[in-house]
């Protein structure tokens, strides 16, 4: 949960700060173990530090956990 002070909601495009689903453009963000989740849809809402990770070529231990649970879950790497 993310709390915004009354000062800073007077402005009305706070909102347009926040990071959203790609799937369905909600706020609603769950972040658990480096993994984004949508409530709204369900989805995995990749950010900026996985990608920069992928794009390097080296396994970071992000995505070395990612791997184990993938591997305890048997559900596929994305």
């Amino acid at each position: 949960m993310v709390l915004v002070c009354p000062d800073c909601q007077e402005n009305p495009a706070w909102v347009d700060e926040l990071d959203r689903c790609l799937s369905c453009g909600s706020t609603s963000l769950s972040r658990a173990l480096g993994e984004t989740t949508c409530k709204s849809c369900g989805s995995l809402v990749p950010s900026e530090s996985d990608s920069a990770e992928k794009s390097s070529g080296a396994p970071g231990l992000s995505e070395e956990v990612a791997d184990a649970l993938a591997r305890a879950f048997r559900r596929p790497l994305q």
